[in-house]
């Protein structure tokens, strides 16, 4: 191939560049960057109020805090599965914002347009046809407002996103992409 050059040993450089350190990415530090936690124990809090929304069932299921069904239109779309320690999105109602995950995350649809950013301590994994974008926090550094997927072990983006997708994604371990994702930004594993 040309321009490329052979590396052996510790710190070694090919074509005689810079070497250039990659961060280990530990999805806790950015834990005080979340709007929302969603809790290894099936609960979301909201950490702007410190309100902590259950999921109960009368009704056909409820996100509620003091009255019933009250964080419905901000949550409706999550579900948490605690034999497997993993949050679902799904199609429907979903706030925007910054979300920290006790765990794994996985969806193959969200509310379209959702501006989002997920850290999760687990694996992040976007399927489907997704149409979604960085949420920005006008509030944050430029960094934290670049940043879309952290994971603490692999992250996972397949099928045919409508839009193009911005930001930083990093993983502790693995990234794989497939179908057909158009993205603009910074990968890291």
């Amino acid at each position: 191939m040309p321009g490329s050059g052979t590396c052996t040993g510790t710190g070694c450089v090919a074509g005689g560049v810079a070497p250039e350190d990659i961060p280990i990415i530990e999805p806790s530090d950015f834990k005080s960057f979340a709007d929302y936690i969603l809790n290894d124990d099936g609960t979301i809090e909201e950490v702007s109020s410190g309100d902590i929304y259950t999921f109960t069932n009368p009704g056909g299921g409820n996100w509620s805090t003091s009255t019933t069904g009250d964080g419905n239109a901000n949550f409706g779309g999550l579900s948490y599965n605690s034999a497997q320690g993993k949050w679902d999105a799904g199609n429907s109602d979903i706030t925007d914002g910054s979300f920290y995950i006790e765990g794994d995350f996985s969806t193959t649809g969200c509310p379209p347009g959702w501006a989002t950013t997920i850290v999760a301590e687990g694996y992040s994994d976007f399927g489907g046809n997704a149409d979604v974008v960085n949420f920005k926090d006008a509030n944050d550094t430029q960094d934290i407002q670049d940043i879309f997927l952290i994971a603490g072990t692999d992250v996972e983006f397949s099928g045919t996103p409508s839009n193009t997708i911005q930001g930083f994604i990093a993983a502790k371990e693995q990234i794989s992409f497939s179908g057909s994702v158009n993205l603009e930004g910074f990968i890291v594993a």
